[in-house]
């Protein structure tokens, strides 16, 4: 029972993380791709 729980708590922590560091690359590359969208639309 011991074992499940630190293994679930390791997959919580590395789920977490993940998620964190899809949230700040999202929050990078967001405004690029608007831009590049735009400009896309603009020249067609």
């Amino acid at each position: 029972m011991k074992n499940m729980i630190k293994d679930a708590a390791v997959l919580l922590v590395i789920t977490l993380f993940s998620g964190l560091i899809l949230g700040v690359v999202y929050q990078i590359t967001k405004e690029p791709i608007a831009k590049a969208e735009a400009e896309a639309a603009r020249a067609a």
